[in-house]
């Protein structure tokens, strides 16, 4: 993707609950010039850690790695995000575990008329690629998906 090519600031996630992993993508890309970020959660925020080769992780109340600590880097900042899904629709909309948290930290991309950045890239199997998912007015659209089968674009 000519995106990721571009990309020197990518937010990632760390599996967990039979999500698609990114262990493998995350390690062959580890001596490129890019900088990867995970989630982090604080309260019912999300905010994005620097990982790198000596990042400690602990589990979260959900269970799922995060950093321990590192720099943290302003949403608005990233170029690339690459989120977990349940399900995505022809539309790019995506069903997230239901905390919302990916919904409430890039709320600010509703209120663009077009993709700057991130752009948010849905991870996946397509199995979980369904024509349509009812979609509420706060949720917060992919700009595309990625499958083991194929991509998609919504821009």
């Amino acid at each position: 993707m000519p995106a990721y090519r571009r990309a020197r600031h990518i937010g990632i996630y760390l599996a967990a609950d039979g999500e698609c992993s990114l262990q493998e993508f995350i390690h062959r890309t580890r001596n490129s010039d890019k900088y990867f970020y995970a989630p982090v959660i604080e309260g019912e925020s999300l905010r994005f850690a620097q990982l790198d080769s000596n990042s400690t992780l602990k589990p979260n109340r959900f269970g799922i790695p995060e950093p321990r600590e590192g720099r943290y880097i302003d949403s608005r900042s990233l170029n690339l995000v690459l989120t977990p899904l349940v399900a995505f629709d022809d539309l790019g909309s995506r069903l997230g575990m239901g905390g919302g948290f990916y919904d409430r930290e890039f709320q600010f991309l509703q209120h663009r008329t077009n993709w700057l950045r991130p752009k948010l890239i849905g991870i996946g199997f397509e199995l979980q690629h369904v024509r349509r998912i009812e979609s509420s007015p706060w949720d917060v659209r992919l700009w595309s998906a990625v499958t083991e089968n194929r991509s998609y674009n919504f821009s």
